[in-house]
């Protein structure tokens, strides 16, 4: 398994690699489809981060 890590803006108290045990996923990216973040939900929640 791949280390993968949101940037430090997007970051939150959650687990990937926890989630996608108790999934039983075999990828990260399985999880991450599984649970909607695609690019343009990424996209999204980046144009609604106030840098300042």
């Amino acid at each position: 398994m791949q280390n993968w890590r949101l940037p430090r803006s997007m970051q939150s108290n959650y687990n990937i690699g926890l989630v996608m045990h108790l999934l039983d996923h075999s990828s990260e990216a399985m999880t991450l489809t599984y649970l909607g973040l695609n690019q343009a939900s990424t996209e999204e929640m980046l144009d609604n981060i106030n840098f300042g």
